[in-house]
């Protein structure tokens, strides 16, 4: 079966569809005697249902002399949609690749941000600790020196006391020899007097204990006391003399110990009388 064509290009008025395609041609016949839908649709490579859609044809078994139908549009347009449609879904492809590329990329800038804060977290701990640590081996260096330079001193201090005392200890024992053995002088009957009527052992006493107060010295003054003895002044009354020194020491250690001896036995338990 001839068909008479008349072709008129859609693509012409439309323009291309979309960069890279096709432009597709809707083929118009006209309808010639004998002819049918499905010879159409034979021609065509088209089926009867697309031509009827196509046309709006109510019966597909219904054409007439001289009508024109369009064939081969409604494929193309198909065509065409699914062109765009897969276009569409590309660029929602490409759009959500590239949305999920930036979002790993914000989640391992993150990341990186999270490691680099934690890391200078480390990092100011340890610096911290290390000065915290110096710090406190510097308090521990800075107390055990002074404990030794305490230690040293006091060692110093009680060496030099000892050594002093040895010295005062010399001296004194020094002076009690001078003193007993002049007290101890025999003097015909006289020796009881001139002890103040003491006996040797309460001279010796005396002498031991004015050895350690003033060295025998009648003029010996420490602030308030006075004399050989180290009396207060108050003692005294104003009267310094060696006689008066001699005579009120003999009443006040009468009066306070009983005796020179018990004095001494007081003085180097006390270190005083």
């Amino acid at each position: 079966m001839k068909l008479n064509k008349v072709l008129m290009s859609v693509a012409t008025m439309a323009g291309v569809v979309a960069a890279g395609s096709v432009a597709a041609n809707a083929d118009v016949v006209t309808v010639q005697q004998g002819d049918t839908v499905w010879g159409f649709a034979q021609e065509t490579n088209s089926t009867v249902a697309q031509i009827a859609q196509q046309n709006n044809l109510q019966n597909p078994n219904l054409i007439f002399v001289g009508q024109q139908l369009q064939i081969g549009q409604t494929v193309q347009q198909s065509n065409a949609q699914a062109q765009a449609a897969a276009a569409q879904a590309q660029a929602n492809a490409e759009a959500q690749a590239a949305a999920a590329q930036q979002a790993q990329d914000a989640a391992a800038q993150a990341a990186k941000e999270q490691q680099q804060a934690q890391a200078n977290a480390q990092a100011q701990a340890a610096a911290a600790q290390a000065q915290q640590e110096a710090q406190q081996k510097a308090q521990e260096e800075a107390a055990a020196q002074a404990a030794q330079q305490a230690q040293q001193k006091q060692a110093d201090e009680k060496q030099y006391a000892q050594r002093q005392n040895q010295v005062n200890y010399n001296n004194a024992n020094r002076t009690v020899q001078h003193v007993v053995r002049s007290t101890q002088a025999p003097v015909s009957n006289n020796t009881s007097s001139n002890n103040g009527g003491l006996d040797a052992a309460n001279a010796a006493a005396r002498a031991w204990i004015v050895a350690r107060e003033s060295g025998g010295n009648y003029n010996a003054t420490n602030g308030n006391y006075y004399g050989k003895y180290q009396l207060s002044r108050s003692y005294l009354h104003g009267d310094y003399s060696p006689a008066n020194q001699d005579r009120v020491a003999n009443q006040y250690v009468s009066s306070r110990y009983g005796s020179w001896v018990n004095a001494e036995n007081h003085w180097k338990q006390c270190g005083w009388y």
